[in-house]
Parts: structure tokens; sequence; C-alpha cells
């Protein structure tokens, strides 16, 4: 997936985490914009050789709009987060991504679902990396299992897998599997 595209998919979604900053190769430092992080996935975009002006918020969670230009051989990225603006000023957009085993993570379990819980969480695991940064970063069995996410008797709504707090789901009846 094009970085450029990614970085507009996530203004798009109003999410703007900044790490700050790691020395790249020639010395400038590289900003960092958290892409997707789950168990299987640490997924960055890298403004590199990048200069910031302004005043980034971290704590910040509400609206932002943002435009961005090319002048005098560089991007320019500016980001309204409410009252503040943060500039910068970077030679190139990469990505940064970092792939784990996700087959030997356990999180919460409710009991007597456990394995439920497991195959649903694997599954997806796989859909958000399909999804977010494409089948490029997928072998040819995740691309078919992360379609299963959307087969109804592995979807959450279907059986208790997580505790309700952990739940999205509107669903009132129960659906019996077995």
């Amino acid at each position: 997936m094009d970085a450029f595209v990614m970085l507009q998919e996530l203004l798009e979604q109003e999410q703007f985490e900044l790490i700050f900053p790691e020395r790249s190769i020639s010395g400038q430092p590289d900003i960092r914009l958290v892409y997707l992080m789950n168990d299987a996935v640490d997924s960055f975009l890298v403004f590199h050789n990048a200069r910031m002006t302004g005043e980034y918020r971290p704590d910040y969670e509400g609206e932002i709009s943002a435009s961005m230009s090319f002048e005098d051989m560089e991007y320019i990225l500016v980001v309204h987060q409410g009252d503040s603006v943060v500039t910068i000023f970077f030679e190139d957009l990469l990505t940064d991504v970092h792939l784990y085993n996700y087959g030997e993570i356990g999180h919460f379990w409710m009991k007597d679902y456990e394995y439920l819980r497991q195959l649903e969480y694997r599954l997806a695991i796989m859909r958000d990396k399909y999804d977010y940064l494409g089948e490029e970063y997928c072998t040819p069995e995740e691309r078919k299992l992360a379609m299963l996410v959307d087969f109804p008797p592995l979807n959450y709504c279907c059986y208790p897998a997580v505790p309700e707090q952990y739940s999205n789901c509107k669903r009132k009846e129960k659906i019996l599997l077995f």
C-alpha cells in the first residue's frame, strides 16, 4: 500500500499519534506516525529527514484537520488539533512494519469458550493486517482465513467470547451454536 494513501486514511479517521524521534542514517530525525498496532503488527509511517514546528498535543482527543503540500523539494504536512497547529517538513514518507507470531499470544478468555475466543482473536488479527497493510503482508493461508471474520458462527456477536464489558456487540438475544 502506498504510504501517502495510508497517511490520508489515518487523517480521514482523525488519527494522529506521533512517536519522536529516531535518527536516520543521514543523522536527521525520523518522526513516526502510528498506523496499526496490535499483537500481530506494529506499523508506522515514517516522516524521513523531518523537522517539526508548532505544538503537538499527544493527549489531544478531538477533531483534527490536515493539509499537505510539496514545496522546495520537501513535503509540508500541517495538522490542526483544535486550536493547536503542528507542521512537519519531510523529504519522504516511508513505511516501517514489524510482524509478530500472533498464534502464541493469549488475552482474556471466557470459561468454556476459550477455543472460540482464540480462533476469533487470531482471525481478527489477520483481518486487521489484511485490511490495513494489504495482501502483500499476508500469506496465502492468512488471506483466506481473514475472510472468516464475517462468518456468523465465528463472529463475536454469536457467542460470549469476551466478558460483556469488552464486547461492542449490540445484540440482546443469545444465539446458540450447538
